[in-house]
């Protein structure tokens, strides 16, 4: 029996809340932040098929392939996490952003992680894939926009799987240790990875163009803008600029390279400085 979207967004984010809350005890125990990347990774499909179930009709076509692009999506991003090694502490293991915050928050980590790493994840779920979850919880078809959304769906996706593949490849090798990765799709932008990312958000906004509920619809906007938002502004290309802030190297390479949109020089899409 379908509900109203309010109460399903509803308990669908309290069901998200509760397992980035058993992440976290997980990870007190284990005194690594790293599993707040697994949490976040799992969180989207589990939302997503909630809302879909919620909808009270799941098995149709048009919803089931979301749920396969938004599977494919966090199991390249458990496989990602799996296999880098660049950004994570050499004793521990632990991603260094992470431990740099358990080490400033000392005695006060017990409650300060969830407060500050992983309630803010809970949000930022259900805020970029909203889009997503209203096409779960309403009727969809076939339109213009939702096979264009996920042709740029899969552009996106192709483009950062892509970039990963390569940095991967790129710090692997040992004469490479310490050097900045410029080359392949790191040639022309700094973050083809997020350029990536951001696509595939763009994608599922056009797919939510879907939804017979005009408001849900404009909502969708939050997906693609929330993660543009965050990876430019926040925990993303910020963290990055600061981290490699005193290497000359990395300041050429930014100041010669797209800040974002992928091109042969640098354009004015980048953000200036």
């Amino acid at each position: 029996m379908a509900v109203s979207f309010g109460f399903a967004f509803l308990f669908t984010y309290l069901v998200i809340l509760a397992l980035f809350g058993g992440f976290y005890v997980l990870a007190y125990f284990k005194k690594s932040y790293n599993t707040v990347d697994i949490a976040f990774g799992a969180a989207f499909p589990l939302a997503a098929i909630l809302m879909g179930i919620f909808s009270g009709v799941f098995f149709i076509l048009n919803k089931i392939i979301v749920i396969l692009l938004i599977l494919l999506w966090g199991a390249r991003m458990a496989i990602t996490l799996t296999l880098r090694n660049y950004g994570k502490d050499e004793q521990t293991g632990e991603d260094r952003r992470f431990k740099e915050y358990r080490d400033k928050f000392g005695d006060a980590a017990k409650w300060k992680g969830f407060v500050i790493l992983y309630f803010p994840q809970s949000l930022l779920v259900m805020m970029v894939g909203f889009p997503v979850y209203a096409v779960m919880n309403t009727a969809t078809s076939f339109t213009i926009a939702y096979i264009v959304g996920i042709i740029i769906w899969a552009a996106g996706f192709a483009f950062e799987l892509v970039a990963d593949l390569q940095m991967w490849k790129f710090k692997q090798t040992d004469e490479n240790k310490g050097l900045i990765m410029k080359s392949g799709l790191w040639k022309y932008s700094m973050h083809p990875n997020y350029f990536g990312e951001i696509l595939q958000w763009s994608g599922f906004f056009l797919v939510g163009l879907t939804s017979p509920n005009p408001w849900l619809q404009v909502l969708g906007m939050m997906g693609p803008i929330t993660i543009w938002a965050t990876l430019m502004f926040v925990s993303g290309i910020p963290l990055l600029d600061n981290r490699y802030k005193d290497i000359e190297d990395y300041q050429e390479y930014r100041i010669n390279t797209n800040r974002l949109v992928p091109w042969f020089k640098k354009s004015p899409l980048s953000r200036k400085d």
